[in-house]
């Protein structure tokens, strides 16, 4: 759903890094579950707003587990949310866990035998990293200017 204050991909990601970084007095990063973001647009839509005091202790079932990332915009005569979903991640099993640290520390081994020198294909990698850059740097300059 739109928030009514439409803003361009960069400024918006240069909103949330400010928002993350506590930059900015005028924005803040909330998670709140989907119970929590109903709550908030019904006391948008009604000023004498009562809230139910929090949530149950009660498991979260898969449709109540969503969470959503809420960057708040405050300015002197409005306020704007930006909800962003994020994904419902299972914890990882023992088993699993253990085999991602195994192959962690094969790796980092790995890395100690080879004396710590940057993998054969680590150059290429850095020039299309900076190719790409400098191509969105070229789009960012090119959507400012029109």
């Amino acid at each position: 759903q739109k928030t009514g204050s439409f803003k361009r991909f960069g400024v918006f990601a240069q909103m949330l890094r400010s928002a993350a970084a506590g930059a900015a007095d005028s924005l803040s990063l909330d998670i709140l579950t989907a119970a929590d973001l109903e709550l908030l647009k019904t006391k948008r839509l009604r000023t004498p707003a009562v809230a139910d005091g929090g949530g149950s202790a009660a498991p979260p079932s898969s449709a109540s587990s969503k969470r959503y990332l809420i960057l708040t915009y405050v300015a002197e005569f409005d306020r704007v949310h930006y909800p962003l979903p994020l994904t419902f991640e299972v914890a990882p099993s023992a088993d699993q866990v253990r085999v991602q640290l195994r192959e962690l520390r094969a790796e980092v081994e790995a890395l100690r035998r080879s004396g710590g020198k940057v993998p054969a294909d680590f150059a290429r990698l850095e020039r299309d990293n900076s190719e790409l850059r400098a191509k969105l740097d070229w789009r960012a300059a090119d959507s400012r200017a029109s």
